[in-house]
Parts: structure tokens; C-alpha cells; sequence
């Protein structure tokens, strides 16, 4: 892919999805629906989440991933201000971004599971689940960035290991660029803490659909029973809501390019250089899409809601019946 041209691309599909972004806010503050539900304000928090990281990604850093060495090349805002160790540190916090929105589809979960299954008040979390909240979206995120200067191999080192790759070493050589390498040896600090977040968020999978999703869809199939149409109404649209917000983009945009890149750097799944730059360059612009493509359908889904008519009803804890 020319240089120039992705380049650009990534900066204008980044300046896209952030004013798609704040644009959505608008549209869920002040044209939504009258009464606050449990999942808009969690909505709000996301999109500007989402606004943020694709300011990281596409403007401040405009990097690119090479996957033969899982090098990373900067040429954006941070390059200009710093170097490679500033420019790695918002690396990982972009990849570190994944915990919010694990945060804005799990939080409505747990409201959801609060007010309609356990009847308290939306915000209510267990001991434990405070913990865990701690634990997995604060403590775990800050400890990762204040060791992610040891995830990358020395400068001195670079060269060597890429001494065979000259359009490589055209950008390390190039005052223009911030040029920094990950140390992926099995037991590296960097694979450690990446078993580490690995773990964390698929228990937090686990968790979620265990603690809060099956209990709403039983709460969903005795209030039918019930006929508790009210509840069934709520429980319903946020449920679709959630999937088509967020599990549609992230399925259309991000799951394709993960893959890719799963298959080509843990498995070396051998390709001809040009796919290994093009799949690199998908690591980076897979999540730009989905920056792109969530607000959109935040936007069309709360417009729809608006256009039927159909009021939402503001969310409260329920009577024990």
C-alpha cells in the first residue's frame, strides 16, 4: 500500500469517525428519547470513548503495524513530540480501549440484571464485582502502561533483526518516523501481560453472560409467561439495542481483521509480503471502520426509536412481586 495514501486514509476515516462520534452524542442527548433509559447513558460515555481512541489511532499516532516483527511505525502528532517510548505508551492505551467497551455493553447488563432480576437500584454492584471492576478496568490498564516500556525491543536491537527487511529499515533510518518493535518471545514481559488481559477479559465474558445475560433472559421468559408486557418491552430493546450497536459493527469491522492477524502472527500462516502489508495495515484501519460504522448505527437505531413513537419508560427498581 503507498505510504502517502494510507496515510491520508487513516487520517480523514479517523477525523470521520470522531465527528461521527460526537455528532451521535448530540443525537442521543438531545434528539433521543425524552426519558433516560438504562443503556443512553452508557451509550454517551462509548461514543466519546470511541471518539477519543480514533483521535489516538488515526491523528495523534497515524501509525502502522508490520506483522513479520510486530513493528510499529509513527509519523503522527506523538512522533512529532516525542519519540518511541511516548508513542508506546498511547499504542497500549489504544489497545487497552477494548476494556471501555467492555464497560459500556457490560454495564447496562448489570443495570438490566439489577432492576429487572435481583430488583435494586441500576448501580448496584456485589463486593465481588466491585473487585473486579477495580481490578480489570483500573488496576490491570495502569499497571500495563506503567510496563509498557519494557514491551519493546532496545533501538540497538532493531537494526539487526532487520537487516533483511530493507524497506523496513528505510523507516528506521528515517528522522520522520518513531520506529519501536514488541519483544514477542513467549516468555517476554510483553506475552505475559497480554496472557495476563487475555485472561482477564474472557473472564469477564464468562462472567457476564453467566451473571447477568441468562438471568435476563429467564426474567425475559417468566415475565412473558407473566404477561409483564412493560418489562418485556424494556428488556427487549436494550438487548437489541446492544447487539446492533455494538456487536454488529464490531462483528462487520473488527472480528474479519482480527483473525487475520491472529493467523499471520501466532500461527504464521506463510503469505506473500504484500498480504502481510495489507493485513498490517487492517490492524490498524479494522478499528477505524468500527469507530466509523458504531456511531452510525447509534444514530439510526435512536432515530427509529424516535420515528415509531414509541416512548421509552424511564427505569426503575421494580416491586418484588
Amino acid at each position: 500500500m503507498n505510504e502517502e495514501v494510507y496515510n491520508k486514509f487513516v487520517i480523514i476515516a479517523s477525523s470521520i469517525a470522531i465527528v461521527m462520534n460526537l455528532f451521535s452524542v448530540y443525537v442521543i442527548k438531545f434528539k433521543g428519547p425524552k426519558k433516560e433509559e438504562i443503556f443512553t447513558k452508557y451509550l454517551i460515555w462509548g461514543r466519546l470513548g470511541d471518539a477519543f481512541f480514533a483521535f489516538i489511532s488515526g491523528i495523534f499516532l497515524t501509525i502502522k503495524v508490520t506483522l513479520s516483527h510486530i513493528l510499529v511505525i509513527s509519523n503522527g502528532i506523538c512522533h512529532k513530540l516525542s519519540g518511541p517510548y511516548l508513542c508506546n505508551f498511547f499504542v497500549m492505551l489504544w489497545i487497552l480501549s477494548i476494556g471501555i467497551n467492555y464497560c459500556v455493553i457490560g454495564f447496562p447488563f448489570f443495570a438490566m440484571r439489577n432492576v429487572f432480576v435481583l430488583k435494586k437500584e441500576a448501580g448496584y454492584l456485589s463486593i465481588f464485582e466491585k473487585f473486579l471492576f477495580v481490578y480489570c478496568h483500573v488496576a490491570t490498564p495502569i499497571t500495563t502502561l506503567s510496563i509498557s516500556h519494557l514491551f519493546i525491543v532496545p533501538s540497538k536491537e532493531i537494526e539487526s533483526l532487520l537487516k533483511n527487511e530493507s524497506v523496513l529499515m528505510e523507516f528506521v533510518n528515517n528522522p520522520d518516523y518513531s520506529v519501536f518493535m514488541y519483544d514477542t518471545r513467549l516468555t517476554s514481559v510483553l506475552m505475559c501481560t497480554a496472557y495476563v488481559l487475555i485472561f482477564n477479559y474472557t473472564f469477564l465474558l464468562w462472567y457476564g453472560h453467566l451473571v447477568n445475560y441468562m438471568p435476563l433472559r429467564r426474567e425475559l421468559i417468566k415475565s412473558k409467561k407473566e404477561a409483564r408486557l412493560e418489562t418485556v418491552s424494556m428488556i427487549e430493546k436494550a438487548l437489541v439495542k446492544i447487539a446492533t450497536i455494538y456487536l454488529i459493527p464490531m462483528f462487520v469491522a473488527l472480528f474479519p481483521f482480527s483473525f487475520a492477524f491472529i493467523g499471520l502472527n501466532i500461527f504464521r500462516i506463510p503469505v506473500s509480503k504484500e498480504v502481510e502489508r495489507w493485513v498490517g495495515a487492517s490492524v490498524v484501519i479494522g478499528p477505524i471502520l468500527y469507530y466509523i460504522l458504531s456511531p452510525i448505527v447509534t444514530i439510526y437505531t435512536m432515530r427509529k426509536d424516535k420515528g415509531s413513537g414509541n416512548n421509552t419508560v424511564a427505569v426503575r427498581p421494580l416491586n418484588n412481586r
